[in-house]
């Protein structure tokens, strides 16, 4: 009765849901699951809902799907998809966040790096030259984090030279901020 009632039913189904599961109703256990879900979706419970529903599965996953979509829990949606090994799906989703979103580009980018190199070397680019475009010492450290990761990606895409081209000239293009330079170095 209570996940039929309005407000919020992610803690009725989070506790409802292990109650149900072992006393062997999944199809109760999926419907608290799922009302916990809709009303704060995490990974955590797509995952129980996925090993639930078993040949249900392809039912059930559209509307949960859907459900992370029309939620603003972008970084839910984005672990789903790294989950299912979707890359595309999550790459647009660190991209329609914006860069403003560095957490959810940086988590995307650490695990689609060796499928999707070409867009870590991008998004890795965007932020480290957006951090070093600041002009204050304290974002050189961040900046090289994601230069980091370009170099990763450009190593890992076979790209050496590439990345030793642009490792260069942005030595030449910042002589006159050590600060910088010092980072620089530890690549």
């Amino acid at each position: 009765k209570g996940l039929d009632l309005d407000g919020s039913k992610h803690d009725l189904g989070v506790w409802l849901g292990p109650i149900e599961e072992t006393q062997g109703q999944i199809e109760q256990a999926i419907q608290a699951y799922q009302a916990a879900f809709t009303s704060l979706p995490s990974l955590e419970l797509y995952s129980t809902l996925k090993k639930l529903s078993g040949a249900n599965w392809g039912q059930l996953r559209p509307a949960l799907i859907q459900t992370l979509q029309d939620s603003h829990h972008t970084d839910a949606l984005a672990d789903v998809y790294l989950f299912e090994e979707e890359w595309d799906q999550a790459i647009g989703v660190a991209g329609k966040d914006g860069e403003w979103n560095y957490p959810l580009i940086e988590k995307v980018a650490d695990v689609v790096l060796s499928f999707r190199p070409y867009w870590v070397i991008q998004a890795s680019r965007k932020q480290a030259e957006g951090l070093i475009a600041k002009t204050q010492s304290k974002y050189y450290a961040a900046a090289v984090r994601w230069l980091s990761k370009m170099k990763q990606a450009y190593l890992s895409s076979g790209r050496k030279a590439e990345w030793l081209a642009y490792l260069d000239g942005l030595k030449s293009t910042y002589p006159r901020r050590p600060a910088l330079q010092a980072e620089l170095r530890k690549l």
